[in-house]
């Protein structure tokens, strides 16, 4: 019995701290009126909490950290003082979903400060958190040793303000995990972490970052447990500047980034280092000591890398191609190409030729793709025999002789052999003997001897008239047609080849008179025989 009330006791014990760190780590707007240490107004459901002191350690006004519940509107002034979290490890501020929040600083000097609480937090917690819809205008943000200085969840819009990531910092500045827009502020950052992270949608349309620990500055990154099973990681650069020593925008598999302006410098390392699908449509840049952009194919990837660049000015170091691919799978080719217009398109290579069967005279086709985008140029093609296989300038093709020869096609370093048979010509269009004399008469007979008569029949008798036909019946009168009809109307003629011509021509009458001719003759010869017979 006993046992069983010290446990019950010792459970009351647990809930009632538990009850009060709770009551001391949640302050509301309410709590910060009551306290007397800022001026509280409400106009119009919102209200406005302006500082009126430093609420730093040591300060016994301040004795819990601020939290804006769902359903208020709050408007933080900072008023040039420093608001420092009370609870170590916990957030300064947290914005519950549905609440919205803006921090502001309207004193003269801007000297307005969030900080994280003293002491090593055992909890990754950033200053602020952000589950609603959080907009920073002025301020100064130190991240201190704190994990990051914002963690957005929510809907975050980042005006002004600066923000500042110490060497011995945790995590990046800003985790964001929500919808998250920038478009003014400071972003310092000396540690060798991330400056930004982004796991969903970030747009900056301005700003000024510089780096000088980052080992990258701002990476896409798709963590997979913490986001929908649907990859929408986006980075949208539409302006600002981007300064680090190290590398600048990092692009993880799956993942997109988009720059269309801006100005963006790495001084040691790649200022795009992409692994996913980068754009660049607008801006500079740049890298002073490697390459600028860079491509890599990993190992295990579902979705192959690509790049597109067009409309902006890339430069790498001396002797750096502005896109270069690193391929870490070897039976896959990556590489890149320019088009005509200048473009730069990096990413899965594919090389065909349309037929490797092709005639003299015909023209061989190669369709060369890159990230699934055909190109006409920024390749090359060499042949092996151009006797046979004749590349021009413009990379066409021509079969110009038969024979084998091997076509090689090149993108960047990715090269691809391809054999081709060339044959004859068609019969319609053979082509010429190339063992005839050009010098022969093509009427001529080779074997003919030159002193013979090349119309002289060599089986001709020479003593019999060439111009008789051996084997005409000397009897037989040799202009008669024996197709003939003997019975035929002297009085019709055949008809003209002319179907329209009454012309009756002089040899049809030539006819006509050796056939009455020929019956004279047989009439008389049967009559003799007749007669003969009778006598006897």
């Amino acid at each position: 019995m006993k046992k069983t009330l010290r446990i019950l006791m010792l459970l009351a014990i647990v809930a009632i701290v538990l009850i009060v760190s709770g009551s001391v780590y949640a302050a509301t707007t309410q709590n910060f009126k009551d306290w007397n240490v800022a001026d509280v107004q409400e106009a119009e459901g919102v209200y406005t909490i302006k500082l009126t002191h430093d609420l730093t350690d040591g300060d016994p006004k301040l004795s819990q950290d601020l939290e804006i519940m769902q359903g208020e509107k709050v408007i933080l002034d900072l008023n040039g003082y420093t608001l420092q979290g009370y609870t170590t490890g916990f957030e300064t501020i947290y914005v519950h979903e549905g609440a919205e929040l803006t921090i502001v600083d309207n004193s003269e000097a801007k000297t307005g400060k969030v900080i994280p609480a003293s002491g090593a937090g055992t909890v990754q917690l950033p200053v602020i958190r952000n589950d609603g819809t959080l907009t920073i205008e002025d301020g100064t943000f130190e991240q201190k040793d704190a994990y990051g200085v914002v963690i957005n969840y929510g809907t975050l819009n980042i005006n002004g303000g600066k923000f500042v990531q110490s060497a011995d910092a945790k995590w990046s500045i800003l985790d964001n995990k929500g919808t998250t827009t920038i478009s003014g502020g400071d972003f310092d950052g000396d540690a060798a972490f991330w400056m930004v992270r982004n796991e969903a949608s970030l747009t900056v349309t301005g700003g000024d970052f510089d780096s000088t620990g980052n080992a990258n500055m701002i990476g896409s990154i798709y963590q997979g447990d913490s986001l929908p099973a649907e990859n929408n990681v986006k980075t949208e650069i539409k302006k600002g500047t981007f300064d680090s020593e190290g590398g600048i925008f990092v692009v993880y598999e799956g993942t997109k980034l988009e720059i269309s302006g801006g100005e963006v410098t790495s001084v040691q390392s790649n200022a795009v280092y992409n692994a996913g699908e980068t754009t660049i449509t607008g801006g500079t840049i740049k890298s002073e000591n490697s390459a600028a952009i860079v491509l890599v194919n990993n190992e295990g990837a579902t979705e192959a890398a690509k790049i597109s660049v067009s409309g902006a000015t890339v430069t790498s170091a001396e002797g750096r191609d502005a896109v270069e691919v690193i391929n870490n799978v070897k039976d896959q080719n990556f590489g890149t190409a320019t088009d005509e217009n200048g473009n730069i398109i990096a990413g899965k290579v594919e090389i065909a030729v349309d037929v490797t069967e092709v005639k003299v005279g015909e023209a061989i086709s190669a369709t060369v793709t890159v990230s699934g985008v055909e190109v006409s140029t920024g390749y090359t093609v060499l042949t092996s025999n151009d006797s046979v296989v004749k590349v021009n300038a413009d990379n066409t093709i021509q079969a110009v002789g038969e024979g084998n020869a091997e076509l090689t096609i090149k993108v960047g370093d990715v090269e691809k052999v391809i054999n081709v048979a060339v044959l004859g010509n068609s019969e319609e269009n053979p082509p010429e003997d190339p063992t005839e004399d050009p010098t022969q008469d093509p009427t001529e007979d080779p074997t003919q001897d030159p002193t013979e008569d090349p119309t002289e029949d060599p089986t001709q008798d020479p003593t019999e008239d060439p111009t008789e036909d051996p084997t005409q019946d000397p009897t037989e009168d040799p202009t008669e047609d024996p197709t003939k009809d003997p019975t035929q109307d002297p009085s019709k003629t055949e008809e003209s080849s002319d179907e329209d011509s009454d012309i009756v021509q002089t040899g049809d009458y030539i006819y006509v008179a050796v056939t009455v001719l020929a019956i004279v003759v047989i009439a008389n010869v049967v009559y003799a025989v007749i007669r003969k017979k009778n006598a006897k």
